[in-house]
């Protein structure tokens, strides 16, 4: 199983009706398939042109280490600096230890893609992460 472009999308609208109730920033949102490939991006209107980097970048390490974000601000930047540093520069810029990294798992488990959210302070960016992973009824994995 994957995500399809129809969820991705309804992801996304999800996102941008969740982050207008609740007064956000202009937020991006960037969902990527288990390959780390794109399926569907989407800015909103006033939101920074760096928005979406930081928004693949964070989908892109959470595929690409089998961890979100959180995992690697909480846990790798603090016990090992040098680790996350080096996983900076091995990818070239499409890794960020920033919450807005958000894994997406089937019924079943598995790693299907991830969701990178951008534009709000962390915090808030992973929030809707994790609402419009689970408003489509998969799993968000934090860890």
């Amino acid at each position: 199983m994957t995500i399809t472009l129809s969820a991705a999308n309804r992801m996304i609208t999800t996102g941008r009706q969740l982050a207008r109730q609740r007064g956000l920033l202009p937020l991006t949102f960037c969902v990527l398939d288990r390959s780390g490939h794109i399926v569907s991006a989407q800015s909103e209107d006033g939101a920074a042109l760096l928005h979406f980097d930081l928004a693949f970048a964070k989908a892109w390490g959470c595929v690409g280490l089998g961890h979100s974000t959180r995992y690697f601000k909480d846990v790798l930047v603090k016990q090992r600096p040098q680790a996350a540093s080096g996983l900076e520069v091995l990818s070239r810029g499409r890794f960020i230890a920033e919450y807005g990294g958000v894994l997406v798992r089937d019924g079943t488990g598995d790693i299907i893609g991830a969701v990178g959210v951008a534009g709000d302070v962390d915090s808030n960016d992973e929030s809707v992460a994790v609402a419009i992973i689970e408003a489509a009824g998969l799993k968000a994995d934090l860890a």
